[in-house]
């Protein structure tokens, strides 16, 4: 019976998380309630706040989602064509990602705020650090990249690859997602200049 009532815990969960999600996208953290999320997930308000301690955390955990996924999807992209060739396309998965209305809405404009910018960055750095240093350290193993610190180049890009997400998310004029990748491929290339 307990495994029963955990798997039915976890699918009302993942309910509450998917409506939430939906909600925030749609109407933002500010005007999403969690009667209405409840309504949604078809669950009562109480079983929301059984899950979670409040609305903040459910944000929080939907964003989770959101970055893990984004993350998943990036790499998958980088993997299917490896090397520098690799990072690019991972990059460019990324930029893609972010223009989804729920990861546009949700992790680049309103995650800053509602988490605050110090808890964002600190959590883009614990899955978004991870993945671009393996690839620095892919890349350098490779020949691709010459020998160096891994972790101020993995610094220096992660920084890049979201200012130009965030850059994208403000509707930045001459700013594409072609151009953020081609730059990228001039600074990986030592081309600048």
């Amino acid at each position: 019976m307990a495994r029963r009532t955990a798997k039915v815990a976890a699918q009302t969960r993942s309910a509450i998380i998917d409506a939430a999600r939906d909600l925030f996208a749609e109407h933002g953290f500010s005007a999403t309630t969690t009667a209405q999320v409840a309504l949604s997930a078809g669950v009562t308000e109480g079983a929301v706040f059984h899950h979670f301690k409040g609305k903040a955390d459910l944000f929080s955990a939907v964003f989770d989602l959101l970055d893990a996924e984004m993350d998943a999807y990036a790499r998958q992209r980088a993997q299917r064509v490896g090397g520098l060739k690799g990072m690019l396309e991972g990059f460019r998965a990324f930029l893609e990602f972010a223009q989804n209305k729920d990861y546009h809405r949700i992790v680049m404009v309103e995650a800053p705020v509602v988490l605050s910018s110090t808890v964002w960055h600190t959590r883009d750095m614990l899955r978004g650090l991870k993945t671009v240093s393996r690839g620095v350290e892919t890349l350098i193993a490779s020949g691709d990249l010459p020998v160096q610190p891994v972790k101020p180049l993995a610094i220096l890009l992660l920084g890049a690859m979201n200012e130009s997400g965030f850059a994208l998310a403000r509707g930045e004029p001459g700013v594409t997602i072609n151009g953020c990748v081609q730059a990228l491929e001039r600074l990986l290339r030592g081309q600048l200049g």
